[in-house]
């Protein structure tokens, strides 16, 4: 065993019920990462080195990695192990949103840099998941999403803004400073009652990973939101795709 590393292989004995092999595992592979054994964009060893040196099978390894994984801590690169992500900082935009009040303060200050602009198809899954027959019409914003504070974009942005609405488009400025979907109240005399969010994993394009600075393939969190009126129309749908690592939501519930 090489010198600096814990002699976990002569501890596997005390392992009990309270506590499986690969989350003991797990727990150490953490405590490098925290004391940067493992620096941040470094590979851990391979399942076969890791097996060796923790005297175990190859698959308990792999809980364990998945327990990492699961956590945020590594990423998975097809053909070059699991690379150490980095922890979330202060700077990561975390959503702890109870109502669309609390999601107009969690976008003041964001900017949505536009890519391109134009006429287009809804997108077949998003128009199934609004209950919308997909149809053209659609003016289409594709681009990139800068929170507030931060230097570098966070995400990749995709806005569907339904053909009825879409003189919205020549009220925005670029970058997009603030939620448009006031503007679209304004405009039309119009009331958003519901947002309807749903978040997803997803797997991060080349094109995307570009803008990002991420690798292609890598995992990605898709934060799909559908904007609803008082009338039950849906004039507005929004895409954004973040790096795994670089976004947080939070729920708090209370007992009815």
């Amino acid at each position: 065993m090489k010198a600096g590393q814990d002699d976990f292989s002569k501890k596997v004995v005390e392992v009990t019920g309270t506590e499986r092999l690969h989350a003991r595992i797990a727990r150490t592979l953490r405590e490098r990462i925290a004391n940067g054994m493992y620096p941040v964009g470094t590979q851990i060893p391979a399942e076969g080195r890791l097996a060796e040196e923790f005297a175990v099978s190859r698959s308990t390894v792999r809980q364990a990695l998945r327990q990492l994984q699961a956590d945020w801590l590594i990423e998975p690169r097809k053909g070059s192990g699991s690379v150490v992500l980095p922890v979330p900082t202060a700077d990561t935009p975390v959503l702890h949103a109870t109502s669309i009040n609390d999601l107009l303060a969690f976008s003041q200050g964001y900017q949505f840099h536009i890519l391109s602009s134009k006429i287009d198809t809804l997108r077949r899954d998003l128009a199934a998941k609004a209950g919308l027959a997909p149809g053209d019409g659609w003016l289409t914003l594709k681009g990139v999403g800068k929170s507030r504070g931060l230097d570098r974009p966070d995400n990749w942005a995709e806005y569907y803004i339904r053909k009825d609405f879409a003189a919205t488009g020549r009220l925005l400025a670029n970058p997009v400073i603030s939620p448009i979907f006031p503007l679209m109240e304004k405009r039309f005399g119009i009331r958003i009652v519901e947002v309807r969010q749903e978040m997803t994993a997803t797997v991060i394009t080349s094109e995307q990973a570009m803008v990002l600075n991420v690798n292609p393939g890598s995992l990605g969190i898709a934060v799909q939101r559908f904007y609803k009126t008082s009338s039950d129309d849906v004039p507005l749908i929004t895409l954004a795709i973040y790096p795994a690592h670089r976004f947080s939501h939070s729920i708090t519930l209370h007992r009815a």
